[in-house]
């Protein structure tokens, strides 16, 4: 797999190439691209605005959003979680 990363000035562009052919689907698509007006990425932790107590109460706000944590379309209520449990206890400071 091929993945391939461009940042323009205002948009975050990820593109994931296939490199399997499928000669009996013509109209297949080679590549799948993701695009972003935002993205925040870091490694870091400072000790301004970056506490466990800030990544949880931004969890929280994430998770009020019915996208990912709904019952209806395009959820359901058995559909995998984006936040993972040992993320969601590592902001709780359980472990």
């Amino acid at each position: 797999m091929f993945l391939c990363f461009h940042i323009y000035p205002h948009i975050l562009q990820v593109v994931f190439e296939s490199p399997t052919e499928h000669p009996n689907q013509r109209d297949r698509p080679k590549s799948l691209h993701f695009q972003v007006s935002r993205a925040s990425l870091t490694n870091v932790r400072s000790v301004e605005h970056s506490s466990r107590a800030d990544l949880a109460k931004c969890i929280d706000m994430y998770q009020l959003g019915s996208l990912f944590y709904g019952a209806d379309f395009p959820s359901l209520r058995d559909d995998y979680h984006v936040v993972t449990d040992k993320f969601l206890k590592h902001a709780a400071g359980e472990l």
